[in-house]
């Protein structure tokens, strides 16, 4: 027997092949900026230094994004064997040579 949350989670993955077949826009990022204001929150990408695109979220949208993605690099992590390393950690690493 299949319950909702199965036919929604279902859908979600439907609409997230869908977006990532289609023609909804793609941005690559190495690098990124964050911010808020008194209601939202939000996240400048950005390309060798270049502004490309910003993520305004409602701050439960942040926290929700910030509790998937780090649930995902905990997945990669284990899989793989490793642990990634920050770009904070990289420019500290870089600054003491």
């Amino acid at each position: 027997m299949t319950d909702t949350a199965d036919v929604e989670r279902g859908a979600e993955q439907a609409a997230m092949v869908a977006a990532l077949r289609g023609t909804t826009p793609k941005v690559y990022a190495n690098g990124f900026g964050v911010g808020h204001t008194n209601t939202d929150a939000f996240v400048v990408f950005m390309t060798n230094g270049a502004p490309q695109s910003v993520l305004n979220l409602s701050f439960e949208s942040l926290k929700t994004l910030s509790q998937e993605l780090n649930g995902l690099i905990q997945s990669l992590e284990t899989g793989l064997g490793t642990q990634f390393v920050t770009a904070t950690q990289v420019e500290s690493s870089m600054s003491k040579k």
